[in-house]
């Protein structure tokens, strides 16, 4: 008999690379031979993100009037969203009070990836640490601190709910070796889950729809340098600007030098993404998705000097993609070609590796 593998992720987010990291690692886990379903958590700290919002619950005008108009614009973008999770195998619907019944016919609990015990994305939730289970194995799966400084700021007592993990892997380099010293224990760094799946995998579930020449633009952070370097590319090498962006400013400010897709599905964000002469991004999943599309790209560095980078960093070092990155005081040559065999070469040792992961979920390792 198969074992029952329930998977904790963020996968009701409004967010391409949430809802694509969820898919695949629900899909690679079946592959493997295991009757894996996504629990359906609805953590409030999380879904409030995407509600309108009271004047009393923002902290300026400004951001009242941007928070609701971004929600009433990128309805669209939801209705996609929730459209595309349809295609992951989910429990009936939970939270904290309720998930610890729906939980209990799993044999293993997996958390991940993502930013899961990011405190800062669901706000101290105990449930991704999977405080719910009874006598299942817990697994945490390529899980993202966000970064080490504000995994450190939680406020919940971490190093007891991770010491009775079964198998702990990370990311992040860096959160590997934060929670292998914490712990005591060997952890392992691994990749995140849409690397589980090929590029021709992908391309099953990418919308159908191509354009020519055009450099597209996947903005969550509204960085000013990014935007000069895109109106320089655009310049340079006279393709249109397709610009899909987080916030409705995001949308105002590449309003000028690009056509608006925020409200794109994630079927077509994969074929923006499949399709672009030049991809430019200040994700994550954004440059993840590029490397393994095997398009050129560039992906802007957040210059804060408290910062999430370590995990694009941390991509583009195992791709040998250093050079890729763009920082305010950095700009790389725009006509550098990539050596897509070599990146292959680099990747293929951490995939196998997540893999073989990923097959022996269930043997024991505390």
């Amino acid at each position: 008999m198969k074992k029952k593998v329930g998977i904790m992720t963020f996968h009701r987010a409004i967010n391409y690379g949430a809802v694509l990291q969820a898919y695949a690692l629900n899909r690679k886990i079946n592959e493997l031979g295991f009757d894996c379903t996504t629990i359906d958590y609805a953590c409030e700290a999380v879904d409030i993100q995407y509600r309108y919002r009271g004047r009393r619950t923002c902290t300026s005008w400004k951001n009242f009037v941007a928070h609701n108009l971004t929600c009433l614009l990128h309805w669209k973008k939801k209705a996609r969203m929730e459209s595309f999770r349809k295609k992951i195998p989910q429990s009936p619907k939970c939270d904290q009070q309720t998930i610890a019944e729906v939980a209990a016919e799993y044999d293993i609990l997996v958390t991940g990836s993502d930013q899961v015990f990011n405190p800062e994305c669901h706000r101290d939730d105990p449930a991704y640490y999977l405080n719910f289970a009874k006598e299942q194995k817990k697994v945490a799966y390529a899980a993202s601190l966000g970064s080490v400084a504000s995994f450190m700021n939680s406020r919940l007592n971490t190093t007891a709910l991770l010491s009775d993990f079964t198998k702990l892997s990370f990311r992040e380099a860096d959160a590997t070796e934060h929670i292998s010293n914490q712990l005591a224990r060997k952890c392992q760094t691994l990749v995140d889950p849409i690397w589980l799946l090929s590029k021709d995998e992908w391309c099953e579930v990418t919308g159908k729809k191509k354009l020519n020449q055009f450099i597209f633009v996947y903005n969550l952070m509204d960085y000013s340098y990014m935007r000069a370097f895109v109106k320089k590319l655009r310049q340079l090498t006279g393709y249109q600007v397709i610009a899909a962006s987080r916030t409705i400013m995001g949308d105002a400010m590449y309003a000028e030098c690009a056509r608006n897709v925020s409200n794109c599905s994630p079927e077509d964000f994969l074929a923006f993404i499949r399709d672009a002469q030049y991809v430019v991004t200040d994700s994550f999943h954004g440059a993840s998705f590029s490397i393994l599309m095997q398009r050129p790209f560039f992906a802007a560095l957040n210059p804060a000097s408290q910062n999430t980078n370590s995990r694009i960093s941390n991509v583009l070092k195992t791709a040998g993609l250093e050079s890729r990155s763009i920082t305010r005081e950095s700009v790389p040559h725009m006509d550098c070609d990539i050596d897509w065999n070599r990146v292959e070469q680099n990747m293929s040792s951490q995939i196998q590796e997540s893999i073989r992961f990923l097959m022996e979920v269930d043997k024991c390792e505390v």
